[in-house]
């Protein structure tokens, strides 16, 4: 493991496949730095984490600025936004738990990220920064369906690990990513956003508009990340009856009834006559 001219070991983690630990050791007008000398590639929405390990030493004279295009410019933590930072500024840095709480809001279309680590010792103090752990969010969420049979006026019941967004699909569409759902017909598949205090908890599905049929429940978290298909099933059955174009529902109508629309319950053919629901063979 190399060390810095400070005697720091220091090195660049990530759960991801990634280049070397070497560093690069800087001095800006009034303070020494150090780098990693290769980014991270990262997928847009997955940083999650940024973790120092220091043995037992305060933080507090650690400061960093981040980047997401290999050091083409830097940004920090300004306490409401991510801002332009210029290059040894020490004023314009943030300490670790700003970078941690914030970055993932860092940047939403990926890109190669890199931090640089200040240094601002007051006197004889003594600064120890052994390691740099930033993660990425490759992990899919895991969505539970209630096994159930429901009326295409109810609701499904679906829980997800993450906040995201929850799909009831059919299981007549074969699902390899997230395209296979949103890109399937409209009655095929419907969704819903699943909020942080949504997690874990169970939460309603509709399944107003879709056909008849067996569905599956797959979610998928910010990140991106799309879940395997639920265990269980839902079966959808359709209880909306349609009438006859001269048909007047809740009354007694005299003379024929032509062009009759029917429609499925149970898998059997009804159509509406005289107020009563009659079986077609």
């Amino acid at each position: 493991m190399p060390k810095n001219q400070l005697g720091l070991p220091v090195q660049n983690h990530a759960d991801t496949d990634q280049p070397s630990n070497e560093i690069t050791i800087g001095t800006s007008p009034d303070y020494p730095y150090i780098e990693p000398n290769d980014a991270m590639s990262f997928t847009a929405g997955t940083l999650y984490t940024f973790l120092l390990s220091v043995d037992g030493k305060s933080t507090d004279k650690i400061q960093f600025q981040v980047t997401t295009d290999d050091g083409s410019s830097w940004k920090y933590w300004n306490g409401s936004i991510w801002a332009s930072a210029e290059e040894g500024n020490e004023s314009e840095t943030s300490n670790i738990d700003e970078i941690n709480n914030n970055i993932d809001t860092l940047d939403d279309s990926g890109g190669l990220f890199k931090w640089r680590a200040y240094f601002l010792p007051e006197g004889s103090d003594d600064i120890e920064l052994n390691t740099v752990t930033v993660e990425v969010d490759t992990f899919a969420p895991t969505v539970t369906l209630t096994d159930d049979t429901i009326y295409n006026t109810e609701n499904a019941k679906v829980t997800s690990t993450e906040a995201g967004t929850v799909y009831l699909v059919n299981e007549d569409i074969t699902v390899s990513n997230i395209n296979d759902i949103i890109g399937a017909a409209a009655n095929q598949y419907n969704e819903r956003t699943i909020n942080t205090g949504d997690i874990n908890m169970d939460v309603t599905l509709e399944a107003e508009g879709l056909i008849a049929g067996t569905y599956k429940a797959y979610a998928e978290d910010e990140a991106g990340n799309l879940s395997a298909a639920s265990a269980n099933t839902v079966t959808i059955i359709l209880a909306e009856i349609s009438y006859a174009d001269n048909f007047i529902e809740g009354q007694d109508n005299d003379g024929s009834i032509t062009g009759s629309r029917t429609a499925e319950i149970a898998g059997d053919t009804f159509t509406k006559l005289r107020g009563s629901l009659s079986l077609l063979w």
